[in-house]
């Protein structure tokens, strides 16, 4: 119980920083049309 509680912590940054990413990624190949 308490190894999936913080894994669960430990990925919310991590799918946060994905997010971050992916936005950034798009947004600079939608910059570049």
């Amino acid at each position: 119980m308490l190894g999936i509680i913080i894994f669960a912590v430990a990925a919310v940054p991590f799918i946060g920083l994905m997010i971050f990413l992916g936005v950034k990624v798009l947004g600079s190949d939608r910059d570049e049309r």
